[in-house]
């Protein structure tokens, strides 16, 4: 059995008899009448963000950082950590697609080593001591995500 379509209102009527008229003048107003434009793409943006709430570009909340956000916290490079976990003074936590991911409690202890191994040169005596020093304390302080 086939549905009844309701009866129309005389303005549903109208409109529905003038629409390409309308269409024509609304477009022909955007382009000329910047305060009109303006109205129409506020109105726009509001019924987007009411309606499409996959555009609220929100942060998901994470227990890690990524080595991006890791280094810079630390103020290093990227690459300077990667050097360490090919040295082994830090070791590597991946996820299962192979990205790096760290814990924030672990910005301390990294930074700590970055710091002394800018400011003390290779070739003070006590410097492989200290370094050992920090980097065991290091891998025993060490926080997992």
């Amino acid at each position: 059995m086939a549905k009844k379509e309701p009866a129309l209102t005389k303005y549903q009527e109208w409109y529905r008899a003038n629409k390409d008229a309308l269409s024509v003048r609304r477009r022909k107003k955007y382009k000329t009448d910047k305060k009109y434009r303006e109205r129409s793409l506020k109105a726009c943006r509001a019924w987007r963000k009411e309606n499409k709430p996959w555009l609220k570009r929100e942060k998901p909340v994470r227990d890690y950082m990524l080595i991006g956000e890791f280094a810079a916290e630390i103020g290093c490079s990227p690459e300077t950590l990667r050097n360490l976990e090919r040295k082994k003074m830090i070791p590597r936590t991946t996820d299962g697609v192979g990205r790096r991911r760290y814990n924030p409690k672990n910005v301390k202890l990294v930074t700590r080593l970055v710091e002394f191994r800018k400011e003390t040169h290779y070739s003070d005596p006590k410097y492989k001591a200290k370094l050992k020093a920090i980097v065991t304390q290091l891998k025993t302080n060490w926080k997992k995500v």
